[in-house]
């Protein structure tokens, strides 16, 4: 969503991006745990404010930028209603339908039920 808003024109959208390396464990130091303490990417620093405002998880961050800049965040409360069903649908869902298919077809050698649905541990 950066991108986004640098697209549009918020300079103040500039931003530093930092390899997290998960084969490494680098999301379990001190550097990264003091932004996210659950240790999960993502993860935004704000430090234009005072005291940098930390956000985690990826609606948070989507939701904090668009309140910040005032923009891609509807004003309607019908279309408001309807874009924060689609976030909280995004937090919910969106996970297992792709990276967490991935992490658990990629990691997980054994099969596992997980309520009606077998995977591989």
């Amino acid at each position: 969503m950066l991108e986004e808003l640098l697209e549009q024109g918020f300079q103040e959208a500039e931003y530093d991006a930092y390899l997290i390396d998960i084969g490494e464990g680098d999301q379990f130091s001190s550097g990264f745990v003091e932004p996210n303490p659950n240790s999960k990417i993502p993860a935004l620093l704000d430090t234009s404010t005072t005291p940098a405002t930390r956000v985690f998880e990826s609606g948070s961050i989507l939701f904090y930028l668009a309140e910040k800049f005032n923009t891609l965040l509807p004003i309607s409360p019908i279309e408001r209603t309807e874009c924060m069903s689609w976030l909280f649908w995004q937090m919910a869902s969106a996970s297992y339908l792709g990276g967490g298919f991935g992490h658990f077809y990629s990691y997980h050698y054994t099969h596992l039920n997980i309520g009606n649905h077998t995977t591989h541990q």
